[in-house]
């Protein structure tokens, strides 16, 4: 069965074309995904997979300026001095360059779909 998406940005065939090939390397049963701008406060772009319903949903504002530069998470490393309270391990990020709104759905997509092959047990664990 074929990954049903939704796209209500009038544009961005190129993360359409991205996530139909990723999905036909897998299975997606049951799986939708929405492309869509966001208007959310402090957020450029943003993308969750939802458990629930198994929809992915992937938003950027309709604005940006390009080039943009994003931080994302890659890894953790353990913390020498431990406060009360504190995590015992520190984010390591990566700063990345993105040149279009298509470029940064992108990234988002492949990384809900990480999520969504580790929930499906099509990828071993969530880390």
């Amino acid at each position: 069965m074929a990954v049903e998406i939704t796209n209500l940005t009038e544009g961005h065939e190129r993360v359409e074309a991205f996530i139909r090939a990723k999905a036909a390397l897998i299975d997606t049963t049951g799986l939708s995904v929405h492309i869509k701008h966001t208007r959310a406060r402090g957020r450029d772009v943003t993308g969750y997979y939802r458990f629930a319903d198994r929809r992915i949903v992937l938003a950027v504002k309709k604005r940006l300026k390009y080039p943009r530069r994003a931080a994302y998470g890659v890894g953790s490393k353990p913390v020498d001095s431990k406060r009360l309270g504190s995590r015992p391990y520190k984010l390591v990020w990566y700063e990345e360059t993105f040149t279009s709104a298509e470029d940064l759905l992108v990234f988002v997509a492949g990384h809900e779909f990480w999520h969504f092959l580790c929930h499906s047990g099509q990828r071993g664990g969530d880390y």
